[in-house]
């Protein structure tokens, strides 16, 4: 009898995965902890958002994190392991609320299905916390805390000088500050964010005014220190052109003009609201706060405008206004008044902290997520990409530099920046002491030009009308469905057809205009309606006023209502 014997070999491969690295993307109540100077939040309880690192392995998931917080070197909060494998939008996962006016630093580690080592922790991402209630806070202090101004005068600069005592080193110093319509602010001559612009955002500010936080620990000193804000009317106080057939408002003042007139809006002269937290190491704290024991006058900047710019008188230039120990004997410097509040209490407005990001202008308003030093995958743009984008270089600093400049006219320059944008322009200029107010040069129309400038303006002033297109609601309107069932829904004006509104301009301007202007051609306004469509009409009034979505939203719901008034017939 034969026996067979086979000898099986078998191979077992153990598979380890390999230990992740750190999280990286952190975000904390949206805001991105890597690219974000300030993070400041105001609430007791943010969500907390990441990214799994990068592996070349497949199929990684994330089956637990663990969360840590401390305060001033102490650590506070420790979520221990959480099973879980949410990592967007993470809930603040401990039973006490973060309190307010506090510095915090956060880190996170998670543990993934490759490996059952935990990842290595995240650096610790500072953050900090502001006035949850600020209205609350505001009358609590109502004798002490003042919005500042003038009705006087065009009191667009003030500064106050204060000390600070040296009984303890200084933990912490915080400022909140809301000037409208625009300000910049400055602390011992240096501006606090020189790239920051146009703040506070643009809202209603009755029913929502918008303030800002610093931390400016690094910026104040022991003994004297001085503070300073500039003030311009932004939104706040708008002057605009519109066409002469609208009734003239009941308050502002009014220039008229040949084809238009010049209608000044104004709900109130610039004000001031600031408040100067500084904590102490023995947890003393000192405050200064926006009162009468400030000065003001009208600075180098004697008219502004967010229509028609600005008019400087370099005369009144005074370099060192912000420092201490100023002293300006040429200028009248007075004690400003204190002016309501621009907030509608009665009608439940708010004071509120500012989140969306700011206007910058320079380096910082690259809007590409390039990282110093952070491995080039984790961006959504690599460095080399971005030398092919005009005016977005960062060895220049993000100055785009004009590609051209002629001289149409005697005296007059024009500059081409070689693609549409919305920049701050910086001037280089020499001329005498005392040269007045320059004026607007008229171009001579060219025999191959079709329009002038003018012409284009004063049609586009018209389809801004508001019988032409708006965005407010206006009373309401009844649907009668299939169902016997009426409802009511806001009614708002639908936008005009192009010929219509080509029909009644034309009309407009034999009625209104003077005999010495001509409108444009059919077949011009025609072009510049294809152009120039609804949406883009209503954002020609301020960009920053509603997003472009919005936008498009409003338009989806007058077609939306239209239809179902359709289907209820």
């Amino acid at each position: 009898m034969w026996s067979l014997y086979y000898t099986v070999i078998l191979g077992v491969v153990f598979v380890t995965g390999d230990r992740l690295s750190a999280s990286y993307d952190v975000r904390i109540d949206y805001y991105k902890a890597e690219t974000t100077k300030d993070l400041v939040i105001n609430k007791g309880q943010p969500r907390f958002s990441w990214k799994l690192p990068l592996t070349s392995q497949r199929n990684v998931q994330q089956i637990a994190y663990q969360l840590q917080i401390l305060s001033q070197n102490v650590l506070l909060r420790d979520s221990g392991r959480i099973t879980s494998s949410q990592s967007i939008h993470v809930p603040y996962p401990y039973e006490r609320d973060l309190e307010e006016l506090t510095h915090y630093h956060v880190r996170l580690r998670l543990w993934s299905s490759v490996s059952e080592a935990a990842t290595p922790w995240t650096s610790w991402i500072p953050f900090r916390t502001s006035i949850y209630n600020f209205h609350q806070y505001l009358m609590d202090y109502n004798d002490e805390v003042f919005w500042i101004g003038s009705t006087q005068i065009y009191m667009n600069e003030l500064r106050k000088e204060f000390s600070v005592p040296d009984t303890s080193p200084i933990r912490s110093a915080t400022v909140f500050i809301s000037g409208i319509g625009y300000y910049e602010m400055y602390l011992n001559g240096d501006s606090i964010d020189p790239n920051r612009k146009l703040d506070p955002g643009w809202t209603t500010y009755q029913k929502r005014t918008l303030f800002v936080s610093y931390d400016v620990t690094s910026k104040i000193k022991v003994g004297m220190n001085a503070v300073g804000v500039k003030l311009g009317n932004g939104w706040y106080s708008q002057e605009q052109y519109l066409l002469p057939s609208i009734p003239e408002p009941n308050y502002g003042k009014t220039k008229k003009t040949e084809l238009r007139s010049l209608y000044v809006f104004l709900i109130g002269p610039p004000r001031l609201m600031f408040i100067l937290q500084i904590i102490f190491e023995n947890s003393d704290e000192m405050n200064v706060y926006s009162d009468q024991t400030w000065k003001g006058r009208q600075g180098s900047i004697i008219h502004d405008s967010v229509y028609n710019g600005e008019f400087v008188d370099a005369r009144y230039d005074r370099p060192n206004w912000a420092q201490v120990g100023f002293n300006d004997s040429l200028s009248l410097w007075i004690t400003p008044e204190i002016l309501p509040s621009p907030v509608d209490i009665i009608a439940n407005g708010q004071l509120t902290l500012q989140a969306m990001p700011p206007i910058r202008a320079g380096s910082d308003a690259l809007h590409f997520e390039v990282e110093h030093g952070v491995d080039e995958k984790k961006s959504y743009l690599l460095k080399e990409e971005i030398g092919n984008i005009l005016g977005a270089s960062l060895k220049d600093g993000g100055i785009l530099q004009p590609i051209s400049v002629s001289t149409p006219v005697l005296g007059v320059y024009t500059f081409d920046m070689g693609q549409n944008m919305v920049g701050w322009c910086r001037f280089k200029f020499r001329g005498p002491r005392g040269v007045g107010r320059g004026t607007v040069v008229e171009f001579e129309r060219p025999p191959t030009c079709r329009f002038t400038i003018s012409q284009v303006n004063h049609f586009i002033e018209y389809i801004l009308s508001p019988h032409i297109i708006t965005d407010l609601s206006f009373g309401n309107k009844k649907l009668t469905m299939s169902s016997g069932e009426t409802i009511e829904i806001p009614n708002h004006i639908r936008n005009i057809i192009p010929s219509r509104i080509i029909m009644q301009y034309h009309q407009f301007c034999n009625e209104t205009c003077l005999a010495n202007f001509k409108p444009l051609s059919r077949s011009v306004l025609y072009e510049i309606l294809d152009g120039c469509p609804a949406l883009t009409r209503k954002s020609l009034e301020g960009l920053d006023y509603f997003a472009a979505d919005g936008s498009k939203a409003f338009d989806n719901l007058l077609k939306i209502t239209d239809e179902l008034l359709m289907i209820g017939k």
